[in-house]
């Protein structure tokens, strides 16, 4: 079996920005030659990468055995077999994969969490902080950790019964600490009082809630817990791949054989012990005096020691019935607990350690008062003070020698939570102030603001409060937001990923600096809107700039004459004989309309028949909010009249031929073959179209000879109005036409221009171009040359496949 290394450093999982993690093998050449076997496989693993990893040991594992048996004779005859064999490997992968989009399906996911309100969690920290110590440092001034101290639902939920658990929450800051606490808090509700999820997945075992515990508390952390190596590599590194393991695991499940019960216990050191009673009736006689075992895990973390007591009991009853039943030995049981502790070694690795747990400091002295000075020196010298000083002053002296002194090491937690003062609270204000103000009332800009403000405080810490982010955390936001992944929640790949992860990686195509410099502002009006509400007294942001210099250019807004050209002589104008794309209506007219109206893509792609109207003599296009119709702005609502070169290309025709097509429904699409998919724009399949999907797809304007000049749809619109410059035509008329809003005094006074007279100066509009071959009647023809177009070529034309035969197998996403 070859083995291809990859930078991943597991043989055959290799990684693309765009599909995530893929396991890649080629077979040998004899496979190649038979018609009923693949050449090589490629399938997608998944966007965890230690749920990736696992999978590609596994895959590994599998075609090692595979790939010894199929010799060239055996995939002659037996190549069924061999299919079998791949079908039964795709179908567990598949399973496995199937399972990570549900790990998060009944609790909240680590960032859903941060988002909900924490105040049940502050009130029970404050209340457990006064009882106990809650957070403390090992020295004053380092790092903070948090002491979790178990409640009966959490032992149950873990099945083990243990007295602490400290976690280092990664900051020396106070405040960062008290956030983190809270969100802890929070964590442990959710893992207490969530009922498990009905059905396959009733019963959730005590390694997935110590999982589900190990992903809370890294979210918990600034760094979201990539800085840290807790779990050892031998161990699942996550839910996903927990699962992916428990599967494995059940699919061999041995039962016990010689174990009859095993019992993990926290000793007075903190370390973790495993109690084995043994089954006397599975020992050799001389041996079963020897009833029970005591096995140390080497590890003060329930987490650890939860994953270990799941993974290492099949393997630790293997060991004794070795020793304790088959064979003869000298002296099993030495020899039992040497190879018994040497695989937990291995497993733990470098986290392996016989220290004992850090003793907490006391949250009080063992007496409420501190005996009184006995020295006769200090005695004389209190009697002298107490004589001369007033007896405020003489009370405050006293407490000096009789109050405890505080404890540096320990840590109080914050002890007042305002109202919306969490940074998801926050979010979640100022986007309801904007929609409410009018600001965002167009959705798409919702939609998009609020991808933004998420990633914002996935970077942040939602279960942050406002008060306690610093100018330095801005300043490091400002970083972040260069690595921000382009098109995270459209890549399977990044959709599911922590974002903080995914930038540190750098494996993603960043988003343009100027796209990062538009988060930014977003994050520095937040900011702002907080310091206006009185909930910062600073304004953290205030002089901060976003610098795009040396950033890539963005596309081209004008088009140039011999581009204009280009476009008007494309394949919509130009062919002759039916192509291999369908021709819709849609691809005819939008290129002339943007050039000829100067209206966004998303206006032109929503618009009905009944927009389509006459007045007083001019046809006009109706660009308004009726209905379901979005608008960029207020001032986007106008009449804009058809120009003279759209009626002479036979846009009047068409649009009366829709009509009798849909039995004169005015509510009916212009375009019927634009479909609007979700909460996306409009304009987005005639976007995918005009601009093409990829490097390697073009689009319409690649078919034009136009795919590298860098140019959009919304192009067409700048056009329009430079046509007005270039011609010296009236710019006041056309701000009218593309329906930009004139803000001078004089401006404000009167209505719109009447449509003749916006007609007129429309129809001066020339590009200097023969349009001559520009007509519907054409494209009408070519359609019904074409025929009813199906999904992969069209009904009747003799258009030979030229699709290769894929022979990687199968794929999936």
């Amino acid at each position: 079996m070859s083995k291809r290394q990859t930078r991943t450093g597991v043989p055959h999982l290799v990684y693309q920005a765009k599909t995530g993690f893929q396991y890649y093998l080629a077979f040998p050449k004899h496979f190649a030659a038979n018609p009923k076997l693949p050449a090589q496989i490629r399938w997608a693993l998944s966007h965890d990468e230690a749920l990736a990893r696992d999978l590609a040991k596994y895959l590994n594992a599998s075609f090692e055995q595979f790939l010894a048996k199929a010799t060239a004779q055996y995939v002659e005859l037996f190549s069924d077999r061999l299919l079998v064999d791949l079908q039964r490997f795709h179908l567990e992968v598949a399973e496995a994969l199937k399972f990570a989009d549900r790990v998060w399906k009944v609790r909240p996911s680590p960032m859903k969490l941060a988002h909900q309100d924490l105040t049940v969690a502050h009130t029970r920290m404050m209340s457990e902080s006064a009882e106990r110590v809650v957070l403390y440092s090992h020295e004053p001034g380092g790092e903070i950790f948090f002491a979790l101290t178990p409640t009966p639902a959490l032992v149950k939920a873990l099945g083990v019964g243990f007295v602490r658990f400290d976690w280092p929450l990664g900051t020396s800051n106070h405040n960062v600490a008290s956030d983190a606490a809270r969100y802890i808090y929070a964590a442990l509700d959710v893992l207490e009082t969530v009922p498990p999820s009905p059905g396959r997945y009733s019963k959730e075992s005590p390694a997935s809630a110590a999982m589900t515990l190990y992903e809370y508390l890294c979210h918990a952390r600034p760094d979201q817990g990539r800085n840290l190596m807790h779990i050892p590599p031998a161990l699942p590194q996550s839910r996903r791949a927990l699962h992916f393991h428990l599967q494995q695991a059940n699919a061999v499940h041995l039962k016990l054989r010689i174990i009859d019960r095993a019992l993990l216990v926290q000793e007075e050191s903190g370390l973790y012990v495993l109690l084995i009673d043994l089954d006397p009736l599975c020992m050799k006689a001389h041996l079963r005096e020897r009833k029970s075992l005591r096995i140390e895990l080497l590890t003060s973390s329930i987490i650890i020691a939860v994953l270990m007591l799941t993974f290492t009991l099949q393997k630790v009853d293997k060991v004794l019935l070795r020793y304790f039943q088959e064979d003869d030995h000298e002296d099993p049981y030495a020899q039992a607990m040497q190879e018994i502790g040497d695989l937990v070694r291995r497993m733990l690795g470098s986290a392996a350690t016989t220290e004992p747990m850090q003793t907490i400091p006391e949250l009080r002295s063992q007496s409420e008062t501190v005996a009184p000075p006995q020295d006769p020196g200090t005695l004389t010298l209190l009697n002298a003070l107490g004589s001369v000083l007033p007896s405020a002053q003489k009370a405050r002296l006293e407490t000096l020698f009789t109050q405890p002194p505080a404890n540096e090491r320990i840590v109080l937690p914050t002890c007042n939570l305002k109202a919306g003062l969490s940074l998801a609270a926050l979010v979640k204000e100022y986007e309801e102030r904007q929609i409410r103000e009018g600001a965002w009332a167009n959705p798409r800009t919702r939609i998009t603001a609020r991808a933004r403000l998420e990633g914002l405080c996935e970077l942040l810490g939602g279960h942050r409060q406002v008060e306690t982010l610093t100018r330095a955390e801005f300043n490091t936001l400002r970083d972040h937001l260069r690595g921000y992944p382009k098109n995270r929640h459209r890549l399977r790949a990044t959709r599911n990923q922590p974002l903080s992860k995914i930038i540190s990686d750098g494996k993603f195509e960043p988003i343009n600096p100027r796209t990062a410099k538009k988060f930014f502002e977003l994050a520095r009006a937040l900011v702002t809107y907080a310091h206006d509400q009185g909930y910062i007294t600073e304004n953290i942001a205030a002089g901060l700039a976003f610098s795009t210099k040396g950033a890539e250019a963005p596309r081209k807004r004008t088009y140039s004459p011999s581009q204009i050209e280009k476009l008007l002589h494309g394949p919509a104008y130009t062919l002759t004989t039916p192509p291999r794309w369908r021709l819709d209506d849609y691809k005819f007219w939008l290129p002339l309309l943007g050039l000829f109206t100067g209206a966004r893509l998303s206006e032109l792609c929503q618009l009905r028949l009944e927009d389509i109207r006459q007045e007083l003599g001019v046809w006009l296009i109706s660009i308004n909010r009726s209905g379901s119709k979005q608008l960029k702005t207020s001032d986007s609502e106008r009449l804009v009249p058809i120009h003279r070169q759209l009626i002479e290309s036979g846009f009047l025709e068409f649009h009366q031929a829709r009509l009798e097509a849909v039995e004169r429904d005015g509510k009916a699409p212009l375009f019927d073959n634009i479909r609007v998919y979700g909460d996306l724009s409009p304009g987005h399949v005639a976007s995918r179209w005009f601009l093409g999907s990829s490097q390697i797809s073009r689009g319409y304007l690649g078919l034009c000879g136009l795919g590298d000049d860098g140019l959009t749809y919304h192009g067409l619109r700048h056009t329009f109005i430079n046509q007005f410059r270039r011609q010296n035509l009236d710019l006041a008329k056309a701000k009218a036409l593309v329906g930009h809003s004139d803000k001078s005094t004089t401006g404000g006074y009167g209505d719109c221009y009447p449509s003749d007279v916006l007609k007129d100066e429309l129809d001066k509009l020339d590009f200097g171009l023969g349009l001559g071959h520009i007509h519907y009647r054409h494209y009408q023809e070519l359609q019904e040359r074409q025929g009813v177009f199906n999904v992969g070529r069209p009904v009747g034309t003799t258009f030979p496949s030229v699709r290769v035969a894929k022979r990687h197998w199968k794929t999936y996403a």
